[in-house]
């Protein structure tokens, strides 16, 4: 194995593990969600990026549901032809138990798609019904995914539909931030299976 093929694959399995440090995940479910989301069978490239300290400070000036600024952030690269997507998993609040979600992000930071993977409550469920995740779809600005305009409420879905709504809103604010300058890895036609 090359020097190259070895740093890749250290750097994608070392990733992988704080990815899926989601508790409760179950197997299947993200593999699930890229492929209805691409129409295909994908692979993910993990990787922990550091948030600087200016970063930070943009960041908490600009979140709207996120309390916590992390250290880092896990992102999924989604080889596509000769670029990538970015896929980032998130978690929000329920009423009572939190949901992990994923956004997907084209190459210019424009939502592809948001699924909700796990979801643990009785109520609020029809977050992940197909025409409540259109809404999110075609927004690049974070001004542009607003609760109650446009992104509509669901009568008794108040609170994930607000959860979900603010933390898509503030995943584009941290691609702004800090995701826009990062390079990505190898292009896909350079990456070996």
């Amino acid at each position: 194995m090359t020097p190259l093929k070895m740093a890749l694959f250290l750097f994608a399995l070392s990733a992988v593990a704080i990815a899926f440090s989601y508790q409760g995940m179950p197997d299947g479910v993200l593999e699930a969600s890229l492929a209805s989301v691409y129409g295909e069978e994908v692979r993910v490239l993990w990787q922990s990026v550091p948030i600087k300290p200016v970063q930070k400070e943009t960041l908490r000036k600009s979140f709207k549901g996120k309390k916590e600024i992390p250290d880092s952030i896990v992102v999924g690269w989604i080889p596509r032809e000769d670029h990538y997507h970015y896929l980032i998993l998130d978690e929000a609040p329920g009423k009572i138990e939190k949901f992990l979600y994923a956004v997907y992000l084209d190459q210019t930071g424009v939502i592809v798609d948001v699924d909700v993977l796990v979801y643990r409550e009785d109520y609020g469920g029809e977050i992940d019904f197909p025409a409540f995740r259109r809404q999110f779809r075609g927004k690049k600005e974070p001004r542009e995914v607003v609760f109650g305009r446009s992104i509509q409420n669901i009568t008794g879905a108040t609170i994930s539909v607000r959860s979900i709504t603010y933390g898509v809103r503030d995943i584009l604010v941290l691609h702004e931030a800090v995701l826009e300058s990062l390079l990505p890895p190898p292009p896909p036609g350079r990456v070996d299976n």
